[in-house]
């Protein structure tokens, strides 16, 4: 098709999300998924590592295995990191 505009494909609104700048990390790296993973461990209170742990450690060895046994921990901690977002973007 000669003289026609090129397709350029558009993200919907929703696909990539802005925060405020201060809802992002402090640390100002940028790290492997690993090495976020590490920092993050540290930031989280012992009741909430499991779930991060088990993820970044499929991660490493390459293996998404079940999560059948880590799904209570998992909506517990999901809903924890949520509010903590909210707390963090509104503060």
């Amino acid at each position: 098709m000669t003289g026609s505009a090129p397709v350029t494909r558009q993200e919907p609104p929703h696909a990539r999300p802005r925060l405020p700048k201060r809802c992002l990390p402090s640390t100002g790296r940028i790290r492997s998924k690993d090495g976020a993973a590490q920092w993050a461990l540290g930031e989280l209170p012992e009741e909430h590592r499991p779930v991060p742990v088990a993820a970044r450690d499929q991660y490493l060895a390459g293996e998404y295995g079940g999560w059948a046994d880590l799904l209570p921990a998992a909506r517990v901690h999901a809903a924890y990191v949520a509010e903590a977002i909210k707390r963090a973007c509104s503060a």
